[in-house]
């Protein structure tokens, strides 16, 4: 099982910008963070954490030669933007409206979206 913590209700958060043209609102999506990969160790399970791109490979392969069910918890960022396969204007000035309204996060935000949008025209960052 793999359990993105992001400390975020993201789902929520990003269709409020994008469709609502609302700010994060964070008394209302912040989460409280929970050990789920240690939450799996105390029932018996195997639980791994995660927080490193550079660890995911060897997590996986960890995970995929356990004797038991696997709990593999990936630290991931609030703020990496789900884009969907196409963004439409109405989405865009959204996204942009809420950005103005004062995100909590806007900058950040706004720079792991160009690196994302920059990475789905000319392939994976940094290659």
């Amino acid at each position: 099982m793999l359990v993105l913590n992001n400390r975020d209700l993201n789902m929520v958060t990003w269709e409020l910008r994008a469709q609502a043209a609302e700010p994060k609102f964070d008394a209302a999506q912040v989460l409280p963070d929970f050990p789920y990969a240690a939450y799996a160790d105390s029932l018996g399970l195997m639980g791994l954490r995660v927080d490193r791109p550079e660890e995911v490979a060897k997590t996986w392969e960890t995970a995929l030669k356990a004797d038991r069910p696997v709990v593999v918890e990936a630290v991931i960022d609030p703020e990496f933007p789900m884009m969907p396969p196409h963004v439409t204007l109405k989405e865009a000035k959204a996204y942009a409206l809420a950005v103005l309204k004062g995100d909590p996060d806007a900058k950040h935000m706004i720079g792991e979206t160009i690196k994302t949008a920059l990475a789905s025209i000319f392939g994976k960052p940094g290659k």
